[in-house]
């Protein structure tokens, strides 16, 4: 989208990237998929993170008996976007939730993180 910066914080940019890379997850799927999302913020934080903080927040964003941090999350995500590119352009960018499983419209190699 010509290059514009999302400013996602840290946890943010790590959802979104596992979300695309993932190309959609329910969450009851999250949970066992943690260790890509660990990955995930791992390289988001340039491997600046030890590995019980790392182990300790992703586990609390995964935790199946509070889905609403993730949820929230997303939602902040999605505002984000909204904001940015208005609510038409920011379409296929957004975090969707079709029939319980989380995705983004958008193809992978549509996408560059740096």
């Amino acid at each position: 989208m010509n290059d514009l910066i999302l400013n996602f914080d840290e946890s943010q940019t790590a959802i979104y990237m596992f979300l695309l890379q993932t190309g959609g997850v329910r969450l009851t799927q999250v949970e066992d998929l943690q260790d890509n999302l660990k990955e995930c913020y791992r390289l988001v934080k340039n491997g600046n993170i030890l590995q019980r903080e790392l182990d300790s927040t992703v586990s609390y964003w995964v935790n199946p008996e509070n889905p609403e941090v993730l949820t929230q999350k997303i939602s902040k995500i999605n505002k984000k976007l909204k904001v940015l590119l208005g609510e038409t352009l920011a379409n296929p960018y957004l975090v969707t939730n079709q029939k319980g499983t989380y995705k983004i419209k958008l193809p992978m190699n549509n996408v560059e993180i740096l």
